[in-house]
């Protein structure tokens, strides 16, 4: 049997929307209501994920470190999650993290670039997190080489991969095949995930 799990990204990829211009008071508000509305998690950063404040990415009103208490205040049901990019956040951020009480991360490379995510993998599970591989930009590699990239991460630790539709590219098909790919080299136990994007 199939079991949904749910993560809500508003206080993380909707910061994109708003410039990462969110207050704690607007993530306590947001948070506690998606809470109620009863998602498994709850994921809280930057829109690039923990350290994406920059020129580069765009500075933020407030830091992961505010967002995450705000939202760590009143989540009372959901697991308390983030993202992390290789390159842009660090193990030390992902261990403030979870001193703030995130409880789950996933850690986010390019499709073809799952190997600069090993040691923030294991260090996540080392810390006792529940932690998911990303591929970002899944459409730019074929399935069965995807699927190659996400066994890289479940060696690591990863519980879960994600095919990462993070350029809105892939078709109902596509997504099929790639999970196939994966259900095909990863161990049963493995998740998979999907985290699909719209634009209209």
């Amino acid at each position: 049997m199939t079991r949904l799990y749910v993560q809500d990204v508003t206080l993380r990829d909707g910061m994109h929307a708003v410039r990462h211009r969110m207050t704690p008071e607007n993530v306590r508000t947001i948070a506690a209501a998606v809470d109620r509305a009863g998602v498994s998690a709850i994921e809280v950063a930057h829109g690039d994920g923990l350290a994406g404040a920059s020129l580069t990415y765009g500075p933020g009103s407030n830091t992961d470190w505010e967002w995450i208490a705000a939202a760590a205040e009143v989540v009372e049901h959901a697991v308390l999650t983030t993202l992390l990019l290789p390159g842009i956040g660090t193990i030390e951020q992902l261990r403030t993290a979870f001193d703030l009480g995130v409880r789950s991360v996933r850690v986010a490379t390019h499709a073809t670039e799952a190997d600069i995510a090993i040691q923030h993998i294991e260090t996540a599970r080392e810390l006792g997190m529940d932690v998911s591989g990303f591929l970002m930009m899944s459409h730019m590699a074929p399935a069965t080489d995807l699927a190659a990239q996400a066994k890289i991460m479940e060696k690591a630790g990863a519980h879960c991969v994600y095919v990462t539709d993070s350029g809105g590219r892939l078709t109902m098909r596509d997504v099929r095949d790639r999970v196939r790919a994966y259900r095909d080299v990863l161990e049963p136990t493995t998740q998979i995930g999907i985290h699909a994007v719209s634009y209209t």
